[in-house]
């Protein structure tokens, strides 16, 4: 029954269409015989250890049906679907003990056990039912949100917000998941509870961190989450501080916290006081790869920016990297700050900035750190921008060779660098030939004597 009932989630996976009537009146029977008992401890062989495990795949069922396709069951199932759910959301399944010992983090743990799954669906089932009232043409909306109408889902979001209720981690990772998606369905309501799920504006406790840490690092940024969440966030960069740097990990909650606030900062939405500090501590408590990690995003999110946005991250963007700059300039151990200057790499070579000014902020990460991020998009930029730019290319190359400490920078770029020696030798600027020639003299002494070919292929040797 387990088997036939996965086979069909995977079907939703795939795209495919089919009549779900069967499949909630097995569900149904499941749910009314066998819903609530406790698996038993089965040593060996490979038996389900009770029908704690069908109820997990009808939770998973029903999580497919309303995330994958909305018009996959009928609305006029609603009330038999909520009777299955219901049951689902009070499931045994996981226990404390479980908890306690397992090795997976909360947000894993929730779509690994009955009850964690049962409330990824029933997230679905409130989207699910506000798609299809949304779409009834006799349906009137109401302003006051869309909570009012599954007071049925109200209830059990809430009640299981009571510690004594529900103490699990891993059904408090839950509400942290798909917080942005309750905020869509009904902002009033998500705010109200907002302070329940994630605590503030000074405290924590262990569940309302772990529906924070599920939040920054499964949802992408949003400005009226940020706006509901703000004290979280002050809480989370005041909590930051250098030295306590681990293993470099996409998923961990600091490297996300960083991505959220430059993106906030990037598109505009730190507009108060209060939330351009809440930047502004970031960049003072972050550690250097945390740095980096945020000036590399913005980089990202400004090459793929709309044309229409693109001008105002570029001011903003623009303004905060000549404050690290001076920063980095003026701090007492500058090489602190390399890993973050290494990464304006992604800025340059998005093609986004005015070219001048973008020349000689590369020019001076060169001068500095003698290397850059992404090395080989950097060069190819360069030498796109190089022609009508050629004494700041030039420039840029001499920066790059006098700020390398290990003095093979300049080696892997052989084809981009020699377009640009090229062309400034062939350039009718004054004295940029000879400046260039000497240049090419400078590298070959230094051992990459394959540059004085570009001397030997033109009149160029003198």
């Amino acid at each position: 029954m387990r088997g036939v009932l996965e086979g069909y989630a995977q079907a939703i996976r795939q795209g495919k269409e089919f009549d779900c009537t069967p499949l909630l009146i097995l569900s149904e029977w499941v749910i009314q015989e066998h819903g609530g008992e406790p698996d038993q401890e089965i040593r060996g062989g490979d038996h389900d250890p009770g029908w704690g495990w069908t109820r997990k795949t009808i939770a998973s069922f029903l999580d497919q049906c309303f995330h994958r396709d909305t018009s996959l069951l009928p609305f006029h199932f609603r009330d038999r679907v909520w009777n299955i759910l219901a049951v689902l959301c009070e499931d045994p399944d996981p226990s404390v003990e479980y908890e306690d010992d397992s090795k997976l983090d909360a947000a894993n743990r929730s779509l690994n056990v009955t009850r964690g799954k049962a409330f990824h669906a029933l997230v679905g089932y409130m989207l699910w039912v506000r798609h299809n009232l949304a779409k009834d043409p006799n349906y009137h909306s109401k302003e006051t949100g869309w909570i009012h109408e599954m007071p049925e889902a109200q209830e059990v979001m809430e009640r299981h917000l009571s510690l004594s209720v529900d103490p699990s981690p891993a059904i408090r990772s839950v509400y942290g998941h798909w917080f942005p998606q309750l905020m869509w369905l009904d902002s009033e309501w998500a705010h109200g509870i907002a302070k329940s799920i994630f605590g503030g504006p000074s405290t924590q406790d262990d569940l309302q961190n772990i529906a924070w840490n599920t939040y920054i690092v499964f949802c992408q940024p949003y400005c009226d989450v940020f706006h509901v969440l703000e004290d979280i966030y002050v809480m989370a960069v005041a909590n930051l501080h250098r030295g306590q740097e681990e293993e470099e990990n996409h998923y961990k909650p600091e490297r996300r916290l960083a991505e959220h606030l430059i993106a906030l900062y990037t598109w505009g939405y730190c507009d108060t006081d209060r939330r351009m500090q809440i930047v502004n501590t970031f960049f003072e408590n972050a550690w250097p790869s945390l740095l980096a990690n945020a000036i590399s995003c913005a980089g990202q999110l400004v090459e793929r920016a709309h044309e229409t946005t693109v001008q105002g991250m570029v001011v903003r963007l623009s303004t905060l990297w000549e404050q690290r700059l001076t920063i980095a300039r003026t701090a007492p151990d500058i090489s602190e700050y390399f890993e973050e200057l290494c990464e304006f790499g992604w800025w340059f070579s998005s093609g986004r900035f005015e070219e001048r000014w973008a020349l000689d902020q590369l020019i001076e990460v060169f001068k500095i750190t003698g290397k850059i991020k992404p090395d080989l998009d950097v060069l190819r930029r360069l030498v796109s921008v190089s022609e009508e730019h050629l004494p700041k290319a030039l420039e840029c190359l001499e920066a790059l060779e006098s700020g390398d400490k290990q003095g093979w920078a300049i080696l892997g770029w052989e084809k981009e660098v020699s377009a640009i020696l090229k062309r400034c030798l062939e350039s009718t600027l004054e004295g940029l030939p000879e400046k260039t020639r000497q240049f090419v003299h400078f590298l070959g002494a230094k051992g990459f004597r394959s540059y004085r070919r570009l001397l030997a292929d033109g009149d160029y040797g003198r």
